[in-house]
């Protein structure tokens, strides 16, 4: 068995390690814990996918979603449906994610399996600063214990 936590550096420095991250990332994503996400892309203002861990939910907020969105052309619950503000939030977490090597506190799985995590990128809370966006919000059921309204200072 690999230890990731001793080969990590090194990943990031020349990409060895990737198969020990892809064989632990299971036990890796256990509540609260820091793990690295690989390759990190903005899905929408409130996800992102990384290359080992698939779809990740950022914790605690909700950006607007596109008005031809499932949510938004079904009328899910509460969504702010705009397809400005969805662009707006989306490019916001895309600069956000260039900030740094991409960590996440892991906190459970939400109903669609998505891992549920407070990201940051170089010493930055992504949700934290995607609060700040124009249309994101806060939402409180969507926060596991409460983790990003201490984060955040709500």
């Amino acid at each position: 068995p690999c230890s990731c936590s001793a080969r990590f550096r090194r990943f990031e420095e020349d990409g060895a390690g990737e198969a020990c991250w892809a064989q632990e990332h299971v036990a890796a994503t256990s509540e609260g814990m820091m793990i690295a996400c690989i390759a990190a892309v903005a899905i929408d203002g409130d996800s992102i996918r990384c290359r080992n861990l698939g779809q990740v939910r950022l914790l605690g907020i909700d950006a607007p979603d596109r008005a031809s969105s499932r949510p938004c052309r079904e009328g899910f619950g509460d969504h702010v449906c705009s397809d400005a503000g969805a662009a707006r939030a989306k490019a916001a977490l895309r600069s956000a994610l260039r900030l740094g090597p991409v960590r996440l506190k892991a906190a459970g799985r939400d109903r669609y399996g998505r891992l549920l995590a407070i990201g940051h990128a170089g010493g930055t809370n992504l949700n934290c600063r995607m609060l700040k966006v124009a249309g994101v919000r806060y939402i409180a059921r969507y926060d596991n214990g409460g983790q990003v309204a201490r984060a955040c200072g709500l």
